[in-house]
């Protein structure tokens, strides 16, 4: 059974959808299933936002899932960061005419709202007062709007 798909214009940001921003990869491919309320009372860390990003999925007759993303800050201490954001280089490509999903970020927010951009794969100390942004990558879509979709399913 097909699911239908919402179009681009309804699209738009989500702050909780479960399925999309519960599981957060961690090391060697583990899922990490924690809440933002679970990950705060264990660690001494703020998760300011998180959430779907609006406009990132790769759209097609069949969309590509929506990127995820969120910042975050440590507590009165300095905190290094391990990651690896696969998809900031070569973002999800559409298949069969679709359009490609967003490419993933990730930036380091100074105090005075200073951006600096991180490299893809880094161990970097996030000082305090400073907080990380990142953004995962959208999938990409399959086969080209508006020319093989089937245009009865689009009406309302």
């Amino acid at each position: 059974m097909r699911r239908k798909r919402r179009s681009r214009k309804q699209t738009k940001l989500i702050p909780a959808v479960v399925f999309l921003i519960l599981g957060r990869p961690a090391n060697a491919g583990l899922i990490q299933l924690d809440s933002v309320d679970v990950d705060e009372s264990m660690y001494p860390i703020v998760i300011e936002s998180s959430g779907v990003i609006a406009d990132t999925q790769g759209f097609g007759e069949f969309e590509g899932a929506p990127a995820v993303g969120g910042f975050f800050y440590p507590l009165d201490h300095d905190m290094t960061i391990v990651y690896a954001a696969d998809g900031t280089t070569f973002p999800p490509k559409g298949v069969l005419g679709g359009q490609n999903g967003g490419a993933s970020a990730s930036w380091k927010i100074l105090p005075g709202n200073k951006e600096v951009v991180l490299p893809v794969f880094a161990e970097v100390v996030l000082e305090d007062g400073a907080k990380i942004a990142f953004k995962a990558c959208g999938a990409g879509g399959t086969a080209t709007l508006g020319i093989v979709r089937d245009t009865r399913r689009s009406k309302t």
